[in-house]
């Protein structure tokens, strides 16, 4: 049986690092290790994790000035000794299965570098909220897929060792590290997905008020960092049908925020999803009219795009077509009674608020999360 680490960086979490130590210190996999990067708590949670060395060998405390994330978790890979290492925040917990069955996978493949599973996602009582559930692509479209929305749930895998030493976090990363070295690893390894929710999500007053604008322009910075020649390359490489690949490279540069060249891959197509991606171009280039005509035709073929009717009803409401936008709004909730974006948009109709468009098709695993959110 390998030894595996289990890195927890923490930071003023003293209310829910005990229930994830515990987690942790429960699993079937007895061979681990246990190494807690202390980031500068200024609460009581120093005291907690010397106790937990105390009463159980495997728990080593290590203590940091306050540096961020990405160094306490670099700190604490730097220091493993295990032949794997698994990543778990200090809010969360573990299933008491989750090693084992991530190691097992490592067993059967041996080719495989990284394992990530699906998350269930708890309140703060550790009551369920919902689920986010993955897919299992092969490398070479998981690559591609990447660039358009992270697929990789933050601080669910397990890696081999060399993986996480050789290619370390980025340190001067605050928001988004996770992704940042997804993007990365994922170029070099072969990542397995285990559709099993092994690790509960927590969802409190504090990584709930987390800046979405701050994780948003890092996330804008990760994807930057690679040019359309490279991306092209890559999404040449996947198995999808060439009206496919057309639309990812499209999306992707979308995701980039570079409207007009993501408009001419948009404008090859005519299928409802790139209507849908036209009208947001249009929208970000500011030609309401052209937005409104182009989710138009995107709804004669597609009427199920609770996005696509969010979107338009906002397109409507900028012009002082409120009913028009009310039955938009309407619709998407019909569709999507969690929406979001929707249901804020109905109720804020004559608040002329800053008005909220849906940039990206929704994700059903995602709906019940980003409504109790």
């Amino acid at each position: 049986m390998p030894l595996i680490s289990v890195v927890i960086p923490t930071y003023n979490q003293a209310a829910y690092l005990p229930e994830a130590l515990d987690s942790v210190l429960q699993q079937t996999h007895h061979h681990l290790e246990v190494i807690v990067v202390n980031d500068g708590s200024t609460d009581d949670t120093a005291h907690i994790g010397q106790h937990y060395q105390q009463k159980d060998i495997r728990v080593r405390w290590i203590e940091q000035a306050n540096q961020g994330q990405g160094s306490a978790l670099n700190t604490g890979i730097a220091l493993a000794e295990g032949d794997y290492i698994s990543l778990l925040d200090s809010d969360d917990l573990m299933d008491p299965q989750r090693l084992a069955l991530q190691y097992q996978v490592f067993q059967q493949d041996p080719s495989i570098d990284v394992v990530y599973t699906a998350l269930r996602i708890v309140d703060e009582h550790k009551k369920l909220l919902g689920e986010m559930r993955g897919q299992d692509f092969s490398p070479e479209n998981f690559l591609a897929l990447m660039f358009f929305r992270n697929l990789v749930p933050g601080g669910v895998m397990m890696a081999k060792s060399t993986c996480l030493k050789q290619h370390p976090f980025n340190p001067h990363f605050v928001h988004s590290v996770d992704y940042e070295l997804m993007m990365r690893l994922i170029h070099l390894f072969k990542f397995k997905y285990l559709d099993i929710p092994l690790t509960s999500y927590r969802r409190h007053a504090v990584n709930m008020s987390n800046d979405l604008s701050a994780h948003r322009q890092a996330e804008l910075k990760i994807v930057r960092q690679y040019n359309l020649e490279h991306i092209e390359k890559i999404v040449d490489q996947t198995t999808f049908n060439a009206e496919e690949k057309i639309l990812l490279k499209g999306r992707i540069v979308f995701n980039q925020e570079y409207f007009e060249t993501a408009l001419f891959f948009f404008q090859q197509l005519s299928s409802a999803l790139a209507l849908f991606y036209q009208g947001n171009c249009h929208v970000k280039l500011e030609k309401p009219l052209l937005a409104m005509a182009a989710y138009q035709r995107s709804l004669t073929q597609d009427k199920a795009n609770a996005a696509c009717h969010n979107n338009l009803g906002v397109v409507y409401a900028r012009h002082d077509q409120l009913q028009k936008a009310k039955t938009c709004f309407q619709q998407a909730l019909a569709l999507r009674p969690d929406y979001l974006d929707a249901q804020f948009n109905l109720s804020h109709l004559t608040l002329a608020p800053q008005w909220r468009i849906t940039w990206r098709e929704l994700r059903q695993s995602l709906m019940a999360y980003q409504f109790r959110a």
